[in-house]
């Protein structure tokens, strides 16, 4: 199975601390089990959060007013 562009679902723990990068959020994840069928995953990945960029600088800007 390619992972690419699939939801593949996975049992695990955060293995460290969230830490932010330029878009958003990255964290270490320890995979215990694999619950997707044919799927080979890891034992060890990053996972990563992106924030949305027109809200962010949005959100920045209200802040930001008055200032």
């Amino acid at each position: 199975m390619n992972g690419r562009g699939a939801t593949i679902e996975v049992i695990g723990v955060v293995a460290e601390l969230p830490r932010n990068h330029e878009y958003g959020l990255r964290f270490s994840f320890d995979v215990e089990k694999t619950l997707t069928p044919q799927a080979t995953v890891p034992r060890h990945i990053y996972l990563s959060t992106y924030f949305d960029q027109d809200a962010t600088a949005r959100n920045h800007a209200r802040a930001n007013a008055g200032n």
